[in-house]
């Protein structure tokens, strides 16, 4: 019998108490209306193949796929989209879990007419959130919305979610979605292989624009864990490379799919542009884990600062017109070249969420 969803993991040197939570939670559901593909892009920790295998032993619902050599997650997704055989497929990354309802509920949504299907997130740290979803149904959004989504993943810019009655959901990330397999195949929607951040949203670009009827549900089916060690939060010495390939691809989707739209180029090195700029500060110069001397970081930042897009970005960019007060500040201070207070916030994250706190509550303040 054919599946009616398809589970793509994709794993890489996962933890192994994660991934054992992961495997758990994506099997605890016996229906025989799923398959599980685990797909191994050639992890070098041993454990990750031998937990793979032992799940496949005790569930046949389990494809395992295990690269030949590391390709990134873009290929691996690829290769499991290639493999998979249900009518439906969503993507489950490798320390995150599902709620006990996922399956249920997916496999109701894949018995609809949609193309995308759109599902809600919770963040948490270390045990398991118990969640207790309200059984709510599946709305078939406006038909607008897929485009502005996909805007939304090019230029990082705000969409609206309280128009379209959603919450506690992006369209920036595939593992909040349910895809019809037919959809992605007759689009040719595939993941760039060759970038090391952004994969979800280049993608989500095309499959957004692509969409002819979207779908939500309130329902919290995924579980996304806050671990220090994932590639969100860990030190990347070559971030800024990084990014300037995905800017590329996001400049690439922006004159493919909007060649007639100036607002969406406008709006890619407006809000995208911030996103690299916090996102390296972050992750790369500021990050606790740089090992490089406080001289050489500073000249790092200098060169960033100075490099392009961002001066450009410097020179034009209207501060009166942005409101998120963290992000405000740390660009005034990177535009003024304020090493030091950076380098002193930074070090206590936290401070910013008070700035920005104090500073939103004597506006509203000065509102009333």
């Amino acid at each position: 019998m054919k599946p009616e969803v398809s589970i793509c993991a994709a794993i890489y040197n996962t933890e192994e108490k994660f991934l054992r939570a992961m495997a758990e939670s994506v099997t605890a559901d016996k229906d025989r209306r799923i398959e599980i593909i685990l797909g191994d892009d050639c992890s070098d920790k041993p454990h990750v193949e031998k937990i793979c295998r032992e799940y496949g032993q005790k569930d046949d619902r389990i494809k395992y796929i295990r690269a030949e050599k590391n390709g990134g997650v873009s290929a691996m997704r690829n290769i499991m989209i290639e493999k998979s055989c249900g009518k439906f497929l969503t993507f489950v990354d490798g320390d995150d879990v599902v709620t006990p309802d996922y399956v249920q509920k997916i496999i109701n949504a894949s018995g609809k007419n949609f193309d995308i299907v759109m599902f809600c997130i919770q963040s948490f740290y270390g045990d398991v959130p118990e969640i207790h979803n309200k059984n709510a149904e599946i709305v078939k959004l406006p038909s607008g919305a897929g485009k502005e989504f996909s805007v939304a993943c090019i230029t990082g810019a705000p969409y609206r979610a309280e128009m379209y009655g959603i919450k506690n959901t992006t369209p920036s990330s595939v593992c909040l979605e349910l895809y019809r397999r037919d959809f992605l195949i007759e689009n040719n929607l595939k993941f760039t292989v060759g970038i090391k951040k952004s994969q979800d949203t280049v993608f989500n670009s095309q499959a957004f624009y692509h969409c002819k009827i979207l779908g939500y549900t309130a329902d919290v089916l995924y579980l996304y864990r806050q671990n220090p060690k994932s590639v969100c939060s860990r030190y990347s010495a070559d971030l800024d490379k990084t990014f300037a390939k995905c800017f590329e691809c996001d400049k690439i989707n922006a004159q493919t799919l909007y060649p007639d739209d100036k607002d969406v180029m406008q709006k890619l090195y407006k809000y995208k542009v911030i996103w690299n700029i916090v996102e390296n500060f972050r992750l790369n110069i500021f990050h606790r884990d740089n090992p490089k001397p406080r001289k050489m970081r500073k000249l790092d930042f200098i060169n960033f600062v100075n490099g392009e897009p961002y001066k450009t970005f410097f020179e034009n960019f209207d501060f009166n017109s942005y409101d998120w007060r963290e992000r405000k500040l740390i660009l005034r201070l990177a535009k003024n070249k304020n090493f030091a207070v950076l380098n002193f916030m930074y070090k206590h994250p936290v401070r910013f969420k008070i700035y920005g706190g104090i500073t939103n509550r004597i506006d509203k303040l000065f509102k009333r």
